[in-house]
């Protein structure tokens, strides 16, 4: 994760240069490593608030839309966040919340390609299917 400033555009519609984290953040699934593409927003009020955190899919993912931590905009919603605590609760631990959850229920997935299309059905020729005999 690379920090970096941006402004950044709350829901009521104000916005605010913040300093922010960009990059992956590597988890083990299935005994796999993926890199899940993620970006931290670190608020005014950080470290008395958690940090906002985004799954940022590139091109070729896309969010799992039934993920249970995870909205459809990439917000991450977990337990640590919520129950943050400015005296026990750091940034390694929000992003470690994150690798934890995503290993075991990752929030993006490959896009699927678009199927090709079907082959064109073969022309009716000599040996084409003659209608039964009635019984």
């Amino acid at each position: 994760l690379r920090p970096e400033t941006e402004n950044h555009f709350d829901y009521d519609g104000s916005s605010a240069v913040l300093v922010l984290l960009k990059g992956v953040v590597p988890i083990q699934y299935q005994g796999v490593q993926y890199n899940i593409p993620m970006t931290f927003w670190i608020t005014k009020d950080y470290p008395l608030t958690a940090p906002l955190a985004y799954v940022t899919p590139d091109r070729s993912m896309q969010i799992n839309r039934s993920h249970s931590h995870v909205a459809a905009d990439g917000k991450v919603f977990l337990p640590y966040y919520d129950q943050w605590n400015p005296s026990r609760s750091s940034l390694q631990g929000a992003i470690e919340a994150c690798a934890v959850e995503f290993g075991l229920n990752p929030p993006v997935h490959s896009r699927r390609s678009t199927p090709p299309p079907p082959p064109p059905p073969l022309p009716a020729g000599p040996r084409a299917a003659q209608p039964r005999p009635p019984a």
